[in-house]
């Protein structure tokens, strides 16, 4: 069964960390998708390599942007992926104008 986290957010903010599942066996796949119901919202989904388990966690984990998944401010869905592990995964919202973002991940095999 896969591992699935959908998180909505409606304002400018910066979701709870979203830990993987490092142990669930080859290959890592992580499918993401971004829907931006305004313009007025600029979102960036991020990453981490720091143990999202670890004492440190909140202050220590330095995070990332997607590749491709950086300061979207597209009302049309965006998807992403990531083909290589990481320890956790957040959504970024810096600038919010109406509506809500929401993101959906899933990791296979889990």
């Amino acid at each position: 069964m896969p591992l699935r986290y959908d998180v909505t957010v409606t304002a400018a903010t910066v979701s709870a960390a979203l830990p993987m599942n490092l142990w669930g066996g080859a290959p890592f796949n992580v499918s993401l998708l971004l829907l931006n119901t305004s313009t007025g919202n600029s979102s960036t989904v991020q990453h981490t390599m720091h143990n999202p388990f670890a004492t440190d966690f909140a202050t220590g984990a330095v995070w990332v942007a997607h590749a491709t998944m950086a300061s979207v401010t597209s009302t049309a869905g965006v998807d992403g992926n990531y083909a290589f592990p990481v320890s956790a995964i957040r959504l970024n919202v810096g600038t919010f104008g109406s509506g809500s973002v929401r993101l959906i991940v899933t990791q296979q095999g889990v």
